[in-house]
């Protein structure tokens, strides 16, 4: 059919198609880095649009208003260690981290124009009593606010700028990153090697492996685990955590982070390495870095022009 409707047609399909995978994400340009060895990495990052935008860094969150060109800084606070950022509704987010040696959680409701310190509702001080620090956060609509760190793993509710804590799962090593959608519940991984789950209820299973959990995602209905090992480890779960496989590329060095846009995807890890692929993760081909410092969270301001930031304040942004 395609030979039949003329050759102008196949040309007009074929670039439909590379659009369609995406083939401008899978070159990215240098925006910034510093080569002071005391720079601070960018943490993650995230866009509420086109324009808007918030990066990371363990003592301040930096935005932007123009896609990018400028970064202003708008929270900065010297005694806390921030850890993570994540949206949080339409034009709100959270960053937690910790501040002398206490868990704290930081929320915007304006696009990061200004920042509001929550506070958890009285009681909850023995609940809270383990974790000095939070290491990642997911919220669940409409209202359930899930928290990790390195006492367990925290489920909430938020009213206003507090914060009703419901349960406490407890654990003895750290967990380090906590995701969740509304079919697949809340996952969590960390030190333990022990991959928890929530639906309506806790649940922990070990995994086979000796994987050393540092990132945990859903995407294309299957949970993904980025290890913090060297050689590197990436597990894929399609049936709700029963079974992993390995779908590590061949890389000597760490992995940090992985995202996808439909089957799509990116990771990331040491020395600037970054991997694509088109084909929801079952194989990955390494594509040209412009930088040698770590990379270490990936994110999209919409579906087409994706960001890569990390050590060294550096900044990465897919060309078109």
């Amino acid at each position: 059919m395609l030979i039949y409707i003329g050759s102008a047609g196949l040309v007009v399909v074929l670039i439909a198609w590379s659009w369609f995978l995406g083939a401008s994400a899978s070159k990215w340009k240098l925006v910034s880095e510093r080569s002071e060895s005391h720079a601070p990495p960018f943490l993650a990052g995230t866009f509420f649009d086109r324009k808007v935008g918030l990066l990371l860094s363990p003592t301040a969150v930096r935005r932007t208003h123009d896609g990018g060109e400028t970064w202003k800084t708008v929270l900065e606070r010297d005694t806390v260690n921030f850890t993570s950022l994540s949206p949080y509704l339409s034009d709100s987010a959270l960053i937690v981290g910790s501040e002398n040696e206490r868990p704290v959680i930081f929320k915007t409701e304006n696009k990061g124009v200004t920042w509001q310190r929550m506070v958890f509702a009285e009681g909850p001080s023995d609940q809270l009593r383990p974790f000095t620090t939070f290491h990642s956060t997911c919220f669940e609509p409409p209202s359930r606010l899930w928290l990790a760190g390195d006492g367990g793993v925290v489920l909430a509710t938020v009213a206003g700028e507090a914060l009703n804590v419901l349960d406490v799962f407890r654990s003895a090593t750290t967990v380090f990153s906590v995701t969740c959608d509304s079919s697949s519940g809340m996952w969590a991984a960390g030190e333990s090697n022990s991959i928890i789950n929530y639906r309506t209820g806790w649940i922990t299973t070990s995994l086979k492996d000796h994987v050393r959990p540092g990132k945990i995602e859903i995407a294309n209905d299957a949970i993904w685990i980025v290890g913090r090992g060297s050689p590197p480890e990436l597990l894929r779960s399609r049936d709700q955590g029963a079974s992993w496989e390995h779908k590590e590329p061949n890389f000597a060095g760490h992995l940090f982070d992985i995202h996808f846009q439909n089957q799509e995807g990116w990771l990331v890890g040491s020395g600037g390495i970054i991997f694509h692929t088109i084909d929801g993760g079952d194989s990955w081909s390494e594509i040209k870095s412009p930088t040698k410092n770590d990379l270490l969270d990936v994110f999209f301001d919409d579906s087409t022009r994706g960001w890569i930031v990390g050590d060294r304040m550096t900044i990465l942004r897919s060309q078109n």
